[in-house]
Protein backbone atom coordinates (compact mmCIF):
# COMPACT_ATOMS: atom_id res chain seq x y z
CA UNK A 1 0.00 0.00 0.00
CA UNK A 2 1.35 3.42 -0.94
CA UNK A 3 1.60 5.99 1.84
CA UNK A 4 -0.23 9.12 0.70
CA UNK A 5 0.28 11.47 3.65
CA UNK A 6 3.91 12.53 3.66
CA UNK A 7 3.39 15.91 5.36
CA UNK A 8 4.36 16.10 9.04
CA UNK A 9 1.57 17.27 11.35
CA UNK A 10 4.13 18.85 13.68
CA UNK A 11 6.28 21.04 11.43
CA UNK A 12 4.46 20.92 8.08
CA UNK A 13 7.52 19.72 6.16
CA UNK A 14 7.65 16.43 4.27
CA UNK A 15 8.69 13.09 5.82
CA UNK A 16 11.20 10.97 3.91
CA UNK A 17 9.68 7.78 2.44
CA UNK A 18 11.15 4.37 3.30
CA UNK A 19 12.96 3.49 0.07
CA UNK A 20 14.36 0.23 1.47
CA UNK A 21 11.09 -1.51 0.58
CA UNK A 22 11.17 -0.50 -3.10
CA UNK A 23 11.58 -3.54 -5.33
CA UNK A 24 10.91 -5.02 -8.75
CA UNK A 25 7.49 -4.01 -10.09
CA UNK A 26 7.22 -0.82 -8.02
CA UNK A 27 6.71 2.52 -9.74
CA UNK A 28 9.10 5.29 -8.71
CA UNK A 29 9.94 8.92 -9.39
CA UNK A 30 13.50 10.06 -10.05
CA UNK A 31 15.36 12.80 -11.85
CA UNK A 32 17.92 12.78 -14.63
CA UNK A 33 20.43 15.61 -14.93
CA UNK A 34 22.19 16.29 -18.22
CA UNK A 35 24.65 19.04 -19.15
CA UNK A 36 23.34 21.56 -21.67
CA UNK A 37 26.55 23.57 -21.99
CA UNK A 38 29.80 24.01 -20.14
CA UNK A 39 28.03 26.15 -17.51
CA UNK A 40 24.54 24.72 -17.10
CA UNK A 41 22.55 21.57 -16.54
CA UNK A 42 18.98 20.43 -17.12
CA UNK A 43 17.22 18.29 -14.56
CA UNK A 44 14.14 16.35 -15.65
CA UNK A 45 11.68 14.51 -13.42
CA UNK A 46 11.01 10.96 -14.60
CA UNK A 47 8.67 8.15 -13.62
CA UNK A 48 9.25 4.49 -14.23
CA UNK A 49 8.95 0.89 -13.09
CA UNK A 50 11.74 -0.96 -11.30
CA UNK A 51 12.68 -3.95 -13.49
CA UNK A 52 15.70 -5.24 -11.55
CA UNK A 53 17.94 -4.48 -8.59
CA UNK A 54 21.64 -4.87 -7.97
CA UNK A 55 22.46 -4.03 -4.38
CA UNK A 56 21.38 -0.46 -3.77
CA UNK A 57 21.10 0.30 -7.49
CA UNK A 58 17.78 -0.03 -9.33
CA UNK A 59 17.27 -0.52 -13.04
CA UNK A 60 14.22 1.52 -13.97
CA UNK A 61 12.27 1.39 -17.23
CA UNK A 62 11.03 4.91 -17.93
CA UNK A 63 7.34 5.39 -18.66
CA UNK A 64 8.27 7.17 -21.91
CA UNK A 65 10.97 4.66 -22.77
CA UNK A 66 14.60 4.18 -21.91
CA UNK A 67 16.32 2.37 -19.07
CA UNK A 68 18.12 4.07 -16.21
CA UNK A 69 20.39 2.85 -13.40
CA UNK A 70 19.40 4.85 -10.33
CA UNK A 71 20.68 4.71 -6.75
CA UNK A 72 17.98 3.56 -4.32
CA UNK A 73 18.37 6.77 -2.28
CA UNK A 74 17.69 8.86 -5.41
CA UNK A 75 14.16 7.54 -6.01
CA UNK A 76 10.85 8.12 -4.28
CA UNK A 77 7.79 5.88 -4.50
CA UNK A 78 5.07 6.94 -6.92
CA UNK A 79 2.77 9.30 -5.07
CA UNK A 80 5.50 10.64 -2.78
CA UNK A 81 7.00 14.11 -3.19
CA UNK A 82 10.00 14.16 -5.54
CA UNK A 83 13.50 15.42 -4.77
CA UNK A 84 12.72 18.97 -5.95
CA UNK A 85 9.78 19.21 -3.52
CA UNK A 86 12.01 18.10 -0.64
CA UNK A 87 14.66 20.69 -1.52
CA UNK A 88 12.16 23.54 -1.80
CA UNK A 89 9.85 22.66 1.12
CA UNK A 90 12.31 20.97 3.46
CA UNK A 91 12.53 17.60 5.17
CA UNK A 92 10.91 16.89 8.53
CA UNK A 93 13.46 16.42 11.29
CA UNK A 94 11.19 17.05 14.28
CA UNK A 95 9.79 13.52 14.60
CA UNK A 96 6.38 14.90 15.63
CA UNK A 97 4.61 13.36 12.66
CA UNK A 98 6.31 9.97 12.98
CA UNK A 99 4.04 7.00 12.65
Amino acid sequence: MIETNYRCDGCGKFRQPDVSKIGVGDFVNFSVTTPTSHKSFRSTAKEGEVVSTKGDTLRVKGIRGGFYWVARNDVTPKGAPNALTYSVCGVCKCGEGAR
